[in-house]
């Protein structure tokens, strides 16, 4: 028969056992966790770069609308004086002396 001493080492060995096997599970969950936050860091990193890309795309939009202002705003006055100058032309001319019509 067992004596006291032995119930008890074998109490203590069964208790070990039982935190051993809850330590690896907790490791491979440990490692699960880990394994998905690099999974996290290259989607963060993906979407910095294109944050970035989007970024330079509006600097460029920007800097293209600046640089386009002033030719475009030539055009207009160009268009304006060639509308103006093709209603004085279609006008007539008044007669000196003679009231306008109306």
């Amino acid at each position: 028969m067992a004596t006291q001493d032995d119930l008890v080492d074998a109490k203590i060995a069964a208790a070990e056992a039982r935190t051993e096997t809850k330590v690896a599970r907790i490791e491979g969950k440990l490692d699960l966790v880990l394994s998905k936050l690099g999974d996290v860091r290259d989607g963060q990193r993906s979407v910095v770069a294109n944050i970035w890309v989007v970024f330079a795309a509006l600097a460029a939009i920007i800097i293209g609308s600046i640089a386009a202002a002033p030719v475009i705003f030539d055009l207009g006055m160009k268009l304006r004086e060639t509308i103006t100058n093709e209603i004085q032309q279609r006008l007539p001319t008044p007669t000196p002396g003679v009231p306008p019509r109306r």
